[in-house]
């Protein structure tokens, strides 16, 4: 009972490992290096600025273009509330959006093929190497005895 114990909390860290990976590997936060263009075409979220005049940081939510002007909404924080902000375009000094991540996507779908031919092989075969038929062994030799029927 031991082991099946051991290998059920394999399967469960295995099962939160790849939900917590899965978070944050399809997305990336990356420089935008033409602005104005990036929110015509592409219509984001969200975008974090920095300004030429003062580097003043902006999180704006919900970019639009006015003319060659960003506008959007601030993000509250503790000292401030919500406010509609205007941008012109020559005074964006860098920009940054949140962009899908072919790469981590692609390493995160590798990490969970091989996470689950490791938890397979783990609850299968288990630290002994030897293949646990369920059920057809009358003696129970079995780590699963609720499915073996002992």
């Amino acid at each position: 009972m031991k082991r099946s114990m051991t290998r059920l909390g394999i399967a469960r860290v295995a099962v939160a490992s790849v939900g917590l990976a899965g978070l944050a590997a399809c997305s990336q936060v990356a420089a935008v290096h033409h602005p104005i263009q990036y929110v015509a075409e592409r219509s984001p979220q969200q975008v974090w600025v920095v300004r030429k005049h003062n580097d003043s940081v902006f999180a704006v939510q919900s970019p639009r273009l006015q003319g060659d002007t960003l506008v959007g909404f601030t993000l509250p924080n503790p000292n401030v509330l919500t406010q509609y902000v205007e941008i012109p375009g020559t005074d964006i000094k860098q920009m940054r959006a949140k962009e899908a991540s072919h790469v981590r996507t692609g390493a995160l779908v590798a990490g969970s093929v091989g996470l689950a031919v490791f938890t397979w092989t783990q609850l299968v075969h288990g630290s002994s190497g030897q293949r646990i038929a369920i059920g057809s062994d009358p003696s129970c030799d079995c780590d699963f005895d609720s499915i073996c029927g002992c």
